[in-house]
């Protein structure tokens, strides 16, 4: 498994993706998308690291704050959160599915 994980939101949210991407000092932008279950999405590619895995999870908690959906996608697997103590699941889930030594818990 690689060390990437896409981060999607509706469409209409684009924008809220190129937060993540300045905190993560990314210039990448969002890519449109057309999933097959039909609801056309923006989402960007993370480099999963210490470093990014940090800046994740704040953006991650204000979505939460700011009641905004947010769909996590690692390996074929789709995370979502609602709650703050489910986002430190997700997170918690992207870190111990990275290679140790890229952690940061060493």
């Amino acid at each position: 498994m690689n060390d990437d994980v896409l981060v999607q939101v509706p469409i209409g949210d684009a924008t809220r993706l190129e937060d993540l991407a300045a905190a993560l000092k990314e210039s990448q932008a969002p890519v449109v998308v057309h999933p097959f279950d039909g609801e056309t999405v923006a989402q960007i590619v993370v480099a999963l690291g210490a470093t990014s895995l940090a800046a994740l999870r704040a953006w991650l908690h204000h979505q939460v704050a700011q009641r905004k959906t947010f769909k996590v996608v690692r390996g074929g697997l789709e995370l979502t959160g609602y709650t703050h103590k489910e986002v430190d699941v997700i997170v918690h889930r992207l870190q111990e599915s990275m290679p140790q030594g890229s952690r940061g818990d060493e």
